[in-house]
């Protein structure tokens, strides 16, 4: 009951948070949090949907225990939507470089 009140009361703070005015919640490195706290992302995904809160929940799908919660993962696909990306290229990383300083970077700068 006291898990219960805590999810309702967490929900209830962020979609009034999310009707005062559009409020972004990141997450990182999801393949980190325990089964608990991905349950927890699934139930703010359903009660918030139509919130004005856009949830962002990021995870690397090559690490062990990605595949160790893989239920808990598709769960998590089921309310949101999935967007794979990829690693950027040695390319990628000299533009970016180069348009925040000004000047191109040296390749052993990009490698790293």
């Amino acid at each position: 009951m006291i898990v219960r009140w805590g999810l309702d009361a967490l929900q209830a703070v962020l979609a009034e948070v999310g009707s005062e005015r559009p409020l972004l919640v990141t997450l990182d490195d999801v393949h980190a949090a325990d089964e608990p706290s991905l349950l927890l992302l699934r139930f703010l995904g359903d009660a918030l949907a139509d919130a004005g809160i856009v949830l962002v929940a990021s995870y690397r799908e090559t690490e062990s225990r990605t595949r160790e919660l893989g239920d808990a993962f598709a769960e998590l696909a089921r309310v949101g939507r999935r967007i794979p990306l990829r690693g950027l290229t040695s390319a990628d990383i000299e533009a970016y470089v180069a348009s925040v300083t000004g000047s191109a970077p040296t390749r052993q700068a990009v490698a790293r």
